[in-house]
């Protein structure tokens, strides 16, 4: 059912800021038809170079770091070149390791997140073990306010900011509706196409990306400016330096030749100040689907997660170092595995596509796909533990069961399909007048 599907996309819950968002989880290449002579493929699989599968063996106790960081780094190519000579690769490579893991504020190493060991070890639990109480926000319905698929939420300063397939929507934070953001048009202060947007400082910056162009208005909906960006933009992070962008590869080949930068920090007006994150490209084919990138805050951080990538980057203005590993072994999926339908169903039945991530200071959720079904790792950052989740019961309302796809320090939150919640809207007194057609419910739970 579609409802399930947008029940179980990932959001975050702020408990200071009010901050619920709920990235992109890919989108049609219709969008992109302007680029359709070509497309990225990303980084080949490290464990298909023979020169790595060596050097696991020589050194065992960094198997799984060396082979999710070292392409970073070297291609398989240049590896192969020096597979001739083992003794110079190692010693080159163990200088990489040792500066990666030396450089950081934490050692990568003790980062890996071993996704490859839990799949196949499902588990389910009760809501009451990890939740004390749980709050209920019906999203006003009218004519006007009416929502298609949520795309993104983002809630600041007591108001939600909601955009869907054809609006940005603004609700105070009981839910009611206070207006759209924006106009769809060609005129000073319209975007063609929505592609992302942001909250920052009591102003919401929308991103066309058909103008590669960010408008920014205030509350009121009024517009202030528009900042063009001379690249292609697939996903936006405000600063108060300026804006984090990631930049759709496409096309971008030609411009900057193998090496493609696709994290740039831009400034106000929208010129390039420092390239903060390159990866190496082959543009061959148009894939069925173009992902985005995730970028989030966390404390005095930004994270950057790249598409079909097992690396999440810690950002900053003078270093760009490695935060977290995923480690999908067998089940890891590169984009050269989906560049036609086909493909990408036989790559989705068998692998898992990490779609998106939350954290905060003891835990981070990983949203995972695998063979059509979403669900939730839970890795405690201080144990290193990770569960795989299969289901988490509501014992405490005895209402639609938990999927606790966003967190914070203190809270999960949900999206619910009012159609999913009808059964049991008597034992709710919030939802006591919602019907089938209403907007969706946000559901917050304090954590224990």
């Amino acid at each position: 059912m579609a409802s399930a599907k947008i029940t179980k996309k990932l959001c975050n819950y702020n408990l200071q800021n009010r901050n619920i968002t709920i990235p992109l989880s890919h989108y049609s290449i219709k969008n992109f038809k302007k680029h359709e002579k070509e497309i990225i493929r990303q980084n080949r699989r490290v464990s298909n170079c023979s020169s790595i599968n060596l050097l696991c063996k020589t050194l065992p106790n960094t198997v799984q770091i060396m082979k999710n960081i070292i392409y970073l780094f070297i291609s398989p190519e240049q590896l192969e070149v020096h597979t001739k000579n083992l003794g110079q690769t190692l010693v080159k490579l163990f200088i990489i390791f040792c500066v990666l893991t030396g450089c950081s504020d934490s050692n990568v190493s003790e980062n890996v997140i071993n996704i490859e060991q839990q799949v196949e070890n499902p588990v389910t639990i009760q809501a009451s073990k990890i939740i004390n109480k749980m709050q209920y926000i019906a999203l006003e319905t009218t004519e006007e306010s009416l929502l298609g698929e949520m795309i993104k939420i983002l809630s600041v300063n007591d108001y939600f900011f909601i955009l869907d397939d054809y609006h940005l929507s603004m609700f105070d934070h009981r839910g009611k509706f206070i207006h759209h953001i924006g106009n769809k048009g060609q005129g000073p202060g319209e975007y063609a196409q929505m592609h992302d947007f942001d909250v920052y400082d009591k102003h919401i910056y929308i991103l066309d990306d058909a103008k590669s162009t960010i408008l920014v208005y205030d509350y009121n909906n009024q517009f202030i400016r528009a900042v063009k960006f001379d690249h292609y933009v697939s996903n936006l992070l405000k600063l108060s330096t300026g804006f984090i962008c990631y930049l759709d590869p496409l096309l971008r080949k030609s411009r900057y030749g193998k090496s493609v930068p696709d994290l740039v920090l831009f400034d106000e007006a929208g010129k390039e100040k420092k390239v903060l994150h390159s990866r190496t490209v082959n543009i061959e084919s148009v894939p069925p689907f173009v992902y985005p990138a995730v970028l989030k805050r966390y404390k005095d951080e930004v994270l950057y997660y790249p598409p079909f990538q097992d690396t999440v980057f810690s950002i900053g203005e003078e270093k760009t170092i490695p935060k977290f590993i995923f480690n999908r072994g067998k089940y890891a999926i590169s984009v050269n595995e989906i560049d036609d339908l086909e493909k990408r169903r036989i790559a989705y039945q068998k692998g898992i596509v990490i779609h998106n991530f939350e954290i905060n200071d003891s835990q981070m959720l990983l949203h995972c796909e695998q063979n059509g079904n979403i669900g939730i790792y839970i890795y405690n950052l201080s144990t290193k533990e990770l569960v795989n989740t299969s289901k988490i019961i509501n014992d405490i309302d005895n209402t639609f069961d938990v999927f606790p796809v966003c967190l914070t320090e203190n809270h999960t939150v949900e999206i619910i399909f009012a159609l999913d919640l009808l059964k049991d809207k008597n034992k709710i007194p919030e939802l006591l007048n919602i019907q089938e057609d209403d907007n969706p419910v946000l559901r917050i739970s304090d954590l224990k």
